[in-house]
């Protein structure tokens, strides 16, 4: 994956974490996970390591 892949999947995961009432119309890379950004709150985080874990293990795998 690309520099611009992993940060387009990063914020697609943000998103969906959050979801949409919680999801900045412009956000980008420098969109904070926390106030005045994506708003996600200590249980939404931890859902958020959970995926970005979960798509590193399928991103390895994919490339063996």
């Amino acid at each position: 994956m690309t520099g611009d892949a992993v940060l387009g999947r990063l914020l697609a995961l943000c998103a969906q974490t959050a979801g949409a009432d919680r999801t900045p119309p412009d956000a980008g890379p420098e969109t904070p996970l926390r106030e005045g950004g994506f708003w996600l709150d200590s249980v939404a985080l931890l859902e958020l390591l959970h995926e970005l874990g979960t798509t590193a293990l399928h991103v390895t795998h994919d490339r063996d």
